[in-house]
Parts: C-alpha cells; sequence; structure tokens
C-alpha cells in the first residue's frame, strides 16, 4: 500500500519532534519577551536579556567527548536555575549550548552583577577517570529599554555580544544596550 521510503523513520521522527520542541520553546519564550516588553511600556519596569554558554565548549567536546559534555550541559543547567531568581525565566537552546535569562525588574548594571556571582561558583564536572574539569561561562547582558525590539533582535543583539565575549577570556560578561 504505501513506499517503504514513505514511511517515516524512527531517526526522522525523533528529529521531526526534536525541532517541534524546539519551535514550541522558541514560542514560549517569544511570548514571555512580549508580555515582559507589554509590562515596560506600561509600568516602565526594567528587564534584561541575558545569553550565557559555556566557555571553549567545542574544545571541550574534542578534549572529554560528548557523554562528559552532556553532563555538563545538564549541570550549567540545574545550575543556572538554581541561581536565578523565582520571578525570573530561563530557557535553553540545546543545538547553540545557549541558555536566555529574561531577568525581571533588572537593569543592565544588577544582570552583570548576577552573572558575575553565577560565574564565580560554577560547578565542577568529572571526565571517565575522575578528572575534574573547571567548566567557565561567558554571557552578555542587554537592558530592553526600546519598546520596539522584538524578541529576534534582542536575539540578534545578545547572539552578537556573546559571540565577542567568547572569544574573551572565560567569564567575560559583554553588556550592551538596546538602543
Amino acid at each position: 500500500m504505501f513506499e517503504d521510503s514513505l514511511l517515516p523513520q524512527e531517526e526522522n521522527i525523533n528529529q521531526e519532534l526534536a525541532e517541534l520542541e524546539l519551535i514550541r520553546e522558541a514560542e514560549i519564550m517569544r511570548t514571555y519577551y512580549d508580555f515582559l516588553q507589554g509590562n515596560k511600556l506600561q509600568s516602565n519596569i526594567n528587564f534584561t536579556f541575558v545569553l550565557v554558554s559555556i566557555h571553549s565548549f567545542d574544545r571541550l567536546v574534542q578534549q572529554y567527548g560528548e557523554d562528559v559534555i552532556k553532563s555538563a550541559l545538564m549541570i550549567v543547567n540545574e545550575y543556572l536555575d538554581k541561581a536565578r531568581r523565582d520571578s525570573d525565566l530561563i530557557f535553553r537552546i540545546p543545538t547553540r549550548q545557549i541558555w536566555i535569562l529574561l531577568l525581571t525588574q533588572s537593569t543592565n548594571e544588577e544582570a552583570e552583577y548576577f552573572l558575575r556571582r553565577v560565574f564565580q561558583n560554577v560547578p565542577s564536572i568529572s571526565d571517565d577517570s575522575n578528572q575534574e574539569i573547571k567548566l567557565r561561562l561567558s554571557g552578555s547582558v542587554l537592558e530592553v529599554n526600546y519598546s520596539k525590539m522584538d524578541f529576534e533582535g534582542a536575539f540578534e543583539k545578545g547572539s552578537k555580544a556573546l559571540g565577542e565575549a567568547l572569544k574573551m577570556e572565560p567569564s567575560e560578561i559583554r553588556v550592551i544596550t538596546s538602543n
């Protein structure tokens, strides 16, 4: 009845489900961003758009392997989730090993201070031979002041600044303005 090539293969189904999950996460992030932006307009409450990534991620993958790095991603995710305030939001972009934090009622200075504190206490992980691996993070901070900057614009500016931070020393924070 159906040709075998037309039936979805298990790995294709899993890939499509992963892509759908990413789309869903992106829509949730966009919705929260739009909500916070609306609050900014109505009540002048600041919020910051923060991007965080593991410094030298590709080198760590080559040096320690994917299994160790998967563990590192989970540990960093848990660490960032515990470090944030209850009113802050965190999302992970798995395809780029980036975390997005929407810090409510925060200025650039407060978000930078938050990241400095977070970067000082990043947990270590162990490789297969129980050798300690010290993880380092880098990030970018963008206080959303400009009412017309949509989620994509904030992500583009934040990603560019994060890329610059990742080229610098570990624990680098690039602070930018939305104007």
